[in-house]
């Protein structure tokens, strides 16, 4: 099946409007695995965060004027070097849109963005909270050029 022309742009609207990729999105991540319920209102708001910040961004992937994927940017000033970083907020694409280029496409978008806003590196996240494809995608990271850099492990504490 040939893979549907797609575009990347820079959301110039409200995220209220994404309400349904983010349903979707919420339907298939981990919501409360470590505690951490993800509440869709919260979510919304902080997609309109980045559409509003000035070291951050918002991409959607549209194929046929529907928005199939989207990922968020921050920029944050390295406090130990002189160093811009990019860091990856969102990475999400609807499964039935994950084969193929898009996804990739969305993902250099996002580094060009990056480039262009004078950051010498870009990080990528994988979460066992976004997903159980943890792996999977650290391995597709790594095919894109992306090393190793961090472990993050959480653990649940009780508040007295």
């Amino acid at each position: 099946m040939k893979e549907k022309m797609s575009e990347i742009i820079k959301c110039q609207t409200d995220p209220r409007a994404l309400e349904p990729i983010v349903d979707k999105w919420l339907e298939e991540v981990n919501n409360d695995k470590f505690g951490l319920k993800i509440e869709k209102g919260k979510a919304i708001d902080d997609l309109r965060q980045l559409v509003l910040g000035d070291d951050a961004d918002l991409f959607l992937l549209v194929v046929q004027e529907r928005v199939v994927g989207f990922s968020g940017v921050i920029i944050y000033e390295n406090r130990l070097t002189d160093h811009k970083i990019a860091n990856e907020h969102y990475w999400y694409v609807l499964p039935s849109y994950r084969k193929g280029k898009n996804p990739i496409k969305l993902l250099r978008a996002v580094e060009k963005w990056a480039k262009e806003h004078e950051c010498s590196h870009m990080i990528m996240n994988a979460s066992n909270l976004a997903s159980d494809n943890h792996d999977k995608v650290v391995r597709i990271y790594e095919r894109l050029g992306y090393s190793l850099f961090e472990t993050s492990l959480i653990k649940k504490i009780e508040v007295a």
